[in-house]
Order: C-alpha cells, then structure tokens, then sequence
C-alpha cells in the first residue's frame, strides 16, 4: 500500500502520495504507475499529462531528454516525444538513449538506431554498452570484447573478457581475470 509522490526542498508536500511508483522529473515530466501496473507521465504540478498506457518502464533509464523517453507497450519498446506522440513505433525488444542514437535490441542482439528507428547498426552483440557521447562502444563479440565505431566496425578488436565504456581517452577493462585501463 505505498503511495509515492513530491516534496519540496522545504519538505512540504507539493504532490500528494498517489502513484504505486514514481520516477524521476527530466524535461518537466515524470513517468508514474497507477495502481493497474500501467505508466503514464505527469507534470510538475502532478498533472497527468499523457495518460496511463504503457506496459513498462525502465525505471534507470526512462527519463525525457531532448524531448524524447523510451517506452515500453506489450513488450516492445519505442521512443514518445513530450507530447506521447510515437516518434518511433513500439517495435525491438528493448531500447536505451544512447545520445543522439539509440541502442536496440532485437532476438537477443543488440545494436543502434537513429531517432527515426532506422538501424545504423544492425543487431548483432550479445552485450553491449553504450557509446555515452565516446567515439568507440564495448561490445561482446562472440566471448571476447572489443570496441566498435559510430559505423559498427571493430577500432579495438575483441580480446577481453569484459570491456567498460570510455571515460573520457580511459576504458577498465578485465583480462586473465585482472583488472586495468586502456587507452
């Protein structure tokens, strides 16, 4: 029977406790569930601003930025902007802002999208993480990881055991089951 909602940062109560779970504000809004397990967005004054539809969210990663969140309906994910309008049709499996691109998943596989839903890199990786404003993302190719381009071609070729994203010219990764940074 938890109810979440919104203080200030006097602690008085500015949206009352109502929703089954509440995420974070990004672009003025907030995705929220009500008690039917279903997500919708709300506005600073607790408005509902898109209505309850979708069937899930991930609660790390699902914010507005740039006017764009990543949804989920029925099990296939795709891409609101601020207004619900589908900017791209529930239609991978899974889907994380990557940018100005977007990371998809499909039969397993992930790979990227632009923000039309046009694959830029077909899904091929097992794992993958992010390209998070870097030149090069980690990717598990076969059991080793290595790193590709903007293109989906290898710049690193596979050779770890695990592979982090670049920070910056640094990436941690594991070999022989040690630890160290690569430039």
């Amino acid at each position: 029977n938890e109810k979440w909602g919104f203080v200030n940062k006097k602690g008085e109560v500015v949206i009352n406790p109502q929703f089954s779970y509440a995420n974070n504000f990004s672009d003025g809004l907030c995705a929220v569930e009500n008690d039917d397990g279903k997500w919708g967005f709300i506005d600073k004054d607790g408005k509902i601003v898109i209505n309850y539809q979708f069937t899930d969210i991930d609660k790390r990663f699902n914010r507005f930025k740039n006017g764009k969140c990543v949804v989920n309906l029925n099990g296939k994910s795709g891409v609101i902007n601020t207004e619900g309008k589908y900017i791209i049709n529930p239609q991978f499996d899974d889907m994380v802002a990557d940018g100005d691109l977007f990371m998809v998943e499909q039969g397993g596989k992930w790979g990227w999208s632009d923000t039309d839903g046009k694959l830029l890199i077909n899904p091929q990786f097992k794992r993958a993480h992010p390209f998070n404003g870097s030149k090069m993302a980690a990717v598990r190719s076969g059991k080793s990881w290595g790193y590709i381009d903007e293109d989906g071609k290898f710049f690193i070729n596979p050779q770890f055991d695990y592979a982090l994203p670049f920070m910056g010219n640094l990436a941690f990764v594991r070999n022989g089951g040690k630890w160290g940074f690569i430039d």
